[in-house]
């Protein structure tokens, strides 16, 4: 049993892109940051990617289409609109949000901008990455 070939591609953004986000962010912690707001921001944007990476999952199992399809009147209305959602408005706002947080990086305190542009500029790409070709 080996894993499904829509997972290949998430997985290796994960293993190219978000990893090294990661690894960059908590390199600066080490460093005693002092650009507190814009290191939180670029944390919690790397969260959210994982868990959009998770409600994609959800979306895509066969038992929420089932659920949904099963569903009274209002709800599967509900559930209808979910799947494009995630799948068309979270991407593109999520990589002009990640676009934001680039540019505000600049203002971080010196020594401390090049890890946080380093690791928004590897958020940015994932997220447009994700935008652009998403498998």
């Amino acid at each position: 049993m080996g894993i499904d070939p829509w997972v290949h591609s998430p997985l290796l953004k994960l293993a190219l892109l978000w990893t090294p986000a990661v690894g960059l962010l908590w390199w600066l912690k080490l460093r005693k940051i002092r650009s507190v707001i814009i290191y939180f921001i670029s944390g919690a944007n790397l969260v959210c990617y994982l868990l959009w990476l998770g409600a994609i999952g959800i979306v895509g199992s066969p038992s929420f289409y089932r659920w949904s399809s099963e569903s009274k009147d209002h709800l599967r209305i509900v559930l209808s609109v979910i799947p494009p959602l995630t799948l068309v408005v979270i991407p593109p706002a999520a990589t002009v949000g990640s676009f934001i947080i680039l540019i505000t990086s600049f203002v971080a305190r010196p020594g401390e901008h090049r890890f946080l542009l380093s690791a928004n500029l590897l958020t940015l790409i994932l997220w447009a990455s994700s935008m652009i070709a998403p498998n």
